[in-house]
């Protein structure tokens, strides 16, 4: 698949909500292996966009999710900073 990210996203989008079973498990198995992929090759400040513009775009804005991933794109896209990390635990 020579796609882009967001062709791949879009792609993956259509197929899942097919009736088609073949196109839903594509969408289920082969294009998140090839998506994961092209997002590995991406520095933090791209994944924090595609993040940002594909991800946190597509929220309910009051769902809690999309505060997580609008931190999470926008420390993502800062730019590195010499900062002991003082995060608490997830609990």
């Amino acid at each position: 698949m020579g796609d882009t990210i967001r062709e791949l996203i879009d792609e993956q989008r259509k197929r899942v909500r097919s009736s088609n079973l073949a196109e839903r498990f594509a969408a289920a198995l082969l294009i998140p292996g090839v998506l994961a992929e092209r997002l590995r090759e991406l520095n933090d400040v791209h994944l924090g966009q595609v993040l940002e513009r594909e991800v946190c775009s597509n929220l309910s804005v009051l769902a809690p999710e999309l505060t997580v991933c609008m931190e999470a794109a926008e420390r993502l896209c800062r730019p590195i900073r010499l900062v002991q990390d003082k995060t608490p635990p997830i609990s």
